[in-house]
């Protein structure tokens, strides 16, 4: 910029040079010196015209070079920003980082002491609780008892009335129909009757007609003729006699049988009264007994709550759990007691909790488990819970029933899923009964006539269990996703869903027994 300037100075001063020059020359020499003005003026022209391309050029040039030095500074100053940015940014991490150490630290003290304080809080009002609860559970057993005993009296009462009830009614009704088919019997011998008697009328009407023809032919004829009439209608009065005394005969007969059918259906509906009776009689009986069971059990409870209450600890004695292999070998319908792992849990309703229980030897179905709605919450794969209820059996599926739990203390426990594919097909399969397993190499097979892959177990409401079937070495077996486990939002259901007849999946679930092997899925992808 400064040499643009200095140039246009240089500029200005040869055209003022050029102008005294001029002026000179006009007052000199006159009209020659003008010529010669003229001519150097056109000079000065010349190069005046030059030295101003070339200032301008130097000007352009001086343009150029400051535009290159201002970008080379901008980009100077964006690298300089850039890594004081960076800086910036990794002090601030770092600063971030160390914070969130520090919090976490923090928080973990305070957690454990949280712990700390809520397990001695827990341990203090445990033993308050269990002897308050056993305080409690002998008063409600007690009043339950007693309600029971007043309920079954009440129910038998109620069952005898309602059976008396029901036999008198069968009897007035069977009396009823008795009634009313002899009444139906009766008039139609009467009818029947009727018609017989009416058609003897006509006969009788034609038989005057003859003696009164006989009446007139013996006025005419000979005595031997009037004997002939005379003896046809002695015979004609015998026959009407006859056939009245058949009609009776038939009336009689008719009501008789009536009232022995009645007679027969009112016997029998008093005695199908009488059975039914004595089988409501005989149903109220069983649930007089069951109670009385159910009350004999409350009250060895209380004997053993109060031994217990009685002992030096003051606590209620543990109850005994059972190995896996001791599971097993347990009676069906027999009280089970076990510490396992929560595996999976279908959705909770109305209480009760469906759980997929297993530990390091081996797998329980633990099917309606009493639960609260909160402690549902509480059951996450993993937690340890001691289970009691009653060992049962459903269709090869053996599982707990009526069952109850606790939370326990342990490292939580999450099962790794066991291949069984080679299993398939044999008696070994059912050792595995419950476990997680896994199966690999298996192809989809039509589910039906229809040729589908799948299919609802509600064709109507698709939001419902699915079922489908797979083939491994020449041999079909039957898999099923579970809703209640796996809701139509889940992976699975959806990759259920989309499968084709002929793809080659590998899987994994929970192996439930239904009639056979009859897996709940969790898990479905495409063979490797």
């Amino acid at each position: 910029m400064d040499l643009l300037k200095k140039n246009w100075k240089t500029v200005l001063i040869a055209i003022l040079a050029i102008l005294a020059v001029v002026f000179g020359i006009l007052f000199i020499d006159g009209n020659s010196a003008k010529n010669d003005a003229d001519k150097q003026l056109q000079d000065l022209k010349a190069s005046s015209k030059k030295e101003l391309q070339a200032a301008q050029d130097a000007a352009n040039d001086a343009v150029t070079k400051a535009q290159e030095e201002a970008e080379e500074a901008a980009a100077k100053a964006k690298e300089d920003a850039d890594a004081a940015l960076t800086a910036a940014v990794d002090a601030a991490k770092k600063e971030a980082e160390d914070a969130a150490a520090k919090a976490k630290e923090d928080a973990d003290a305070a957690l454990t002491a949280a712990v700390d304080a809520a397990k001695k809080e827990a341990e203090e009002a445990q033993v308050a609780a269990v002897k308050d609860a056993v305080e409690a559970t002998m008063k409600e057993a007690e009043d339950a008892a007693a309600k029971a005993k007043e309920d079954a009296d009440a129910a038998l009462t109620a069952a005898v009335d309602a059976a008396k009830k029901e036999a008198e009614d069968a009897a007035a009704k069977a009396k009823e129909n008795a009634d009313a088919e002899l009444k139906a019997a009766v008039a139609k011998a009467e009818a029947d009757a009727q018609v017989k008697i009416d058609e003897l009328n006509v006969k009788l009407k034609d038989t005057e007609k003859l003696l009164q023809d006989a009446q007139s032919a013996l006025e005419g004829e000979n005595a031997d003729k009037a004997k002939a009439i005379e003896d046809a209608k002695k015979e004609a009065e015998a026959a009407a006699t006859k056939a009245k005394e058949t009609a009776d005969a038939a009336v009689t007969a008719a009501v008789e049988a009536a009232k022995a059918e009645a007679a027969t259906a009112q016997e029998e509906a008093v005695k199908a009264a009488k059975e039914e009776g004595a089988a409501a009689l005989k149903e109220a009986q069983a649930q007089i007994a069951d109670l009385e069971s159910k009350v004999a059990s409350l009250e060895e409870q209380l004997k053993a709550a109060g031994t217990a209450e009685k002992g030096t600890d003051n606590k209620p004695e543990e109850a005994k759990t059972m190995t896996h292999e001791e599971f097993a070998a347990a009676a069906l319908e027999s009280e089970v007691c076990v510490d396992t792992f929560v595996q999976a849990t279908q959705a909770w309703w109305d209480n009760k909790i469906t759980v997929y229980a297993q530990s390091a030897d081996g797998a329980y179905f633990i099917y309606n488990m009493t639960c609260a709605q909160e402690d549902a919450a509480k059951l996450v794969p993993g937690t340890p819970i001691r289970v009691k209820g009653y060992k049962a059996e459903w269709s090869g599926e053996t599982e707990i029933v009526d069952a109850t739990f606790e939370i326990i203390e342990g490292d939580p426990f999450i099962a790794e899923p066991k291949d069984v594919t080679e299993k398939l097909g044999t008696d070994d399969l059912i050792k595995s009964q419950n476990e997680l397993v896994a199966f690999k190499g298996l192809t989809v097979e039509a589910y039906d006539e229809s040729g589908a892959a799948f299919a609802y177990k509600n064709a109507e409401n698709k939001t419902d269990d699915l079922y489908f079937k797979v083939s491994k070495d020449g041999k079909t077996y039957d898999f099923c996703v579970e809703f209640y486990l796996c809701g139509q939002d889940t992976e699975v259901y959806k990759a259920v869903e989309a499968l084709q007849v002929g793809d080659v999946i590998d899987a994994e679930g929970f192996l439930y027994w239904y009639n056979g092997a009859n897996p709940h899925i969790t898990k479905v992808t495409k063979a490797q």
